[in-house]
């Protein structure tokens, strides 16, 4: 395994954690929020509610997407990384 492929896994890795840290900061926001709203008479709070939930979809969409993209690369990463270390591949032919 090249130093490089394990510094890249170490730094996506990071990545990882770090977006999977600010979805559950936005998660908590929410609930925190949609707490607050609770308390509020149902005729005033209907409203508010559908936009917390648009407010918590649209923040929450490009951290999900990054971390469909991170995992993708993640994935990929460790794949070639296994297929470097696999012996090459003989035809029965070949003997």
């Amino acid at each position: 395994m090249s130093i490089l492929s394990d510094v890249n896994l170490h730094e996506l890795d990071r990545e990882l954690q770090e977006t999977i840290g600010a979805l559950a900061e936005i998660d908590r926001w929410y609930e925190s929020e949609r707490n607050l709203l609770l308390t509020l008479p149902e005729p005033v709070r209907a409203g508010l509610c559908e936009d917390l939930e648009r407010r918590q979809r649209q923040n929450r969409e490009p951290y999900v997407r990054h971390l469909a993209e991170v995992y993708h690369m993640i994935v990929s990463t460790k794949l070639f990384r296994t297929q470097d270390n696999r012996p090459a591949w003989r035809s029965v032919r070949s003997h």
